[in-house]
């Protein structure tokens, strides 16, 4: 699980326990996007 907040692009990016991550927008909280994790759990932090 983690939360991380992009401030600059306006996005909200939280990764779950169960190999799934999503993206908001912080001002609308419509969803931007939604990645499958590999087995790494590795999130980019950067795009």
């Amino acid at each position: 699980m983690g939360l991380w907040a992009d401030p600059r692009h306006g996005w909200l990016s939280v990764g779950g326990g169960l190999g799934w991550a999503y993206v908001y927008d912080i001002e609308t909280g419509a969803a931007v996007a939604t990645y499958q994790l590999g087995k790494t759990g590795v999130w980019p932090r950067r795009w």
